[in-house]
């Protein structure tokens, strides 16, 4: 695994964790449903780029959240918090996090997001 991430989601380890995961569902299917190393290493490299680049993305804005100067947005990210992030957002697409104005990990549907991704899920829709 080579992610550099911004320590603000905690998501370092995780996304070694995950890529170790992606491979081995990877080369596992590549034995049962054939398809060769090609195609298993570019399912590969699809599925994590994508899921690298959300994550990157999530955490700098986790953190411009955490460093706001006093005012309008900051305290708009202070009630968010209040509430656990849940302030009417679905948090169904990858980039729902961008308008968020609560902090990463303290924001509910951002922890599902990030803690609750279904690898297999994705190598499966992917392959």
């Amino acid at each position: 695994a080579a992610h550099a991430m911004a320590f603000y989601l905690s998501m370092g380890v995780s996304m070694a964790v995950e890529d170790a995961e992606t491979l081995t569902e990877c080369i596992s299917l590549m034995h049962t449903r054939g398809g060769g190393l090609s195609h298993a290493m570019s399912v590969f490299e699809k599925v994590r780029k994508q899921r690298a680049e959300a994550v990157r993305d999530a955490s700098l804005h986790a953190g411009n959240m955490l460093h706001l100067p006093k005012g309008g947005q900051r305290d708009a990210r202070d009630r968010a918090l209040a509430v656990d992030g849940l302030i009417g957002d679905t948090g169904e697409q990858e980039s729902f996090f961008l308008e968020k104005v609560s902090y990463g990990i303290g924001d509910q549907n951002i922890r599902d997001w990030c803690y609750g991704y279904d690898i297999e899920r994705e190598v499966h829709t992917s392959w």
